[in-house]
């Protein structure tokens, strides 16, 4: 998402990569929170930590030569590629067709993303008119 919106900056590095691998850490989180084996304040903490990852990744975006583009887009397409392919432990008697509808959010929310990024990149307006500053 950086090429598209800062298309004059070229950026390098492996924390959009990372912040992928936390998407889905998050979206695995959010599935499988009821069928985690492990003592309720272990898990609320594990969310916990998750969710200060997260926030302490968008907020180093702030500082000069760090392209939170990258962490954004590797945020969101992670959860949503997390929540399309990982290992759903949730049982059906406990969540009727939940399993089944997080796996199509996932799926339907990751051809999206890509879609919407594709259209952007190669669309006639670019992000920098309709955003100047992004």
């Amino acid at each position: 998402y950086s090429a598209m919106f800062l298309p004059e900056v070229q950026t390098v590095g492996a924390s959009g990569a990372i912040c992928g691998i936390l998407g889905a850490l998050l979206a695995d989180y959010v599935h499988n929170y009821p069928t985690m084996r492990i003592e309720d304040s272990t898990r609320s903490k594990y969310g916990r930590r998750l969710v200060s990852m997260t926030v302490v990744l968008l907020v180093s975006g702030l500082l000069p030569f760090i392209d939170n583009w990258a962490h954004i887009g590797g945020l969101v397409g992670g959860f949503f590629i997390g929540a399309a392919i990982l290992r759903h432990r949730v049982p059906e008697e406990l969540r009727p067709g939940y399993s089944t509808k997080f796996l199509w959010f996932g799926i339907f929310a990751s051809v999206a993303w890509m879609l919407i990024g594709i259209s952007i990149l190669f669309g006639k307006d670019q992000p920098d008119e309709w955003c100047p500053s992004c």
